[in-house]
């Protein structure tokens, strides 16, 4: 098929193979389109954490709310960048909240591109035996729990997919997930409702304008009949006076 954009957003806990999937995922990504030539871009959340500690001299195991709000920024402005550029782009973060995944959703419908969710739905103790086992980045396990609690899991459909056991076969779904995705890209409601709306108030303003127009000529209409009987009157009045 031939390929256009779409972005795809990695989503669950810390723990649940999101980058590595996500690496596997550009490296089949061709095979799964059925093309030869594909581009493709990465944007790992933790990578850009972990660069934006080195740089301010935080340690790489020290929480830092701000740069945690400074890597979701610069995020999502290499998405909007790469969406331009490359055949997929996948963003691979926790994703835990609807209202962190809205802007990227929002960002397909405004550029008309495919869009597609990939939840890993891992169970929470498997995903923080995984995140024992790293070397950096490791998240308390306090936090993976309440993330969990927290968690507003996508609702399923054609450009969602939730993957609850990570095998071969899960392969097949996501090739059709990402072909679906590909071949219906989002369209922009927002501003279609806004031309509607527009449109709308044209036909309304029009409307008004031609009612007005259309109660100013009766009223001019009432008005000449009215002058046209006075004058009348008048001259049969003194036509028929009784000093002539």
């Amino acid at each position: 098929m031939k390929c256009c954009n779409c972005l795809i957003l990695l989503m669950g806990l810390p723990g649940t193979g999101k980058t590595t999937f996500a690496k596997e995922l550009k490296a089949r990504a061709a095979d799964l389109l059925s093309i030869k030539t594909l581009t493709t871009a990465h944007i790992e959340l933790d990578g850009i954490e972990r660069e934006l500690k080195e740089e301010f001299h935080v340690p790489s195991t020290e929480y830092d709310n701000e740069i945690w709000r400074k890597a979701r920024e610069m995020a999502y402005k290499r998405a909007e960048e790469m969406v331009l550029k490359c055949d997929l782009v996948v963003v691979d973060d926790n994703f835990y909240y609807e209202s962190m995944r809205k802007p990227y959703f929002r960002l397909c419908q405004k550029r008309s591109i495919g869009f597609l969710g990939i939840f890993l739905d891992i169970d929470a103790s498997k995903a923080k035996e995984q995140n024992s086992l790293r070397e950096q980045n490791k998240v308390k396990e306090n936090v993976i729990s309440r993330m969990e609690e927290k968690f507003e899991a996508p609702e399923i459909n054609e450009n969602i997919l939730i993957i609850k056991h990570w095998d071969s076969a899960v392969w097949n779904k996501v090739k059709y997930h990402l072909n679906y995705s590909l071949a219906n890209p989002l369209k922009d409601t927002i501003k279609e409702v806004e031309e509607a709306k527009e449109k709308s108030r044209e036909i309304t303003s029009k409307s008004l304008i031609h009612s007005i127009d259309m109660a100013i000529r009766q009223e001019v209409n009432l008005s000449l009949i009215h002058i046209c009987r006075c004058r009348r009157y008048a001259v049969c009045r003194s036509r028929w006076s009784p000093y002539h």
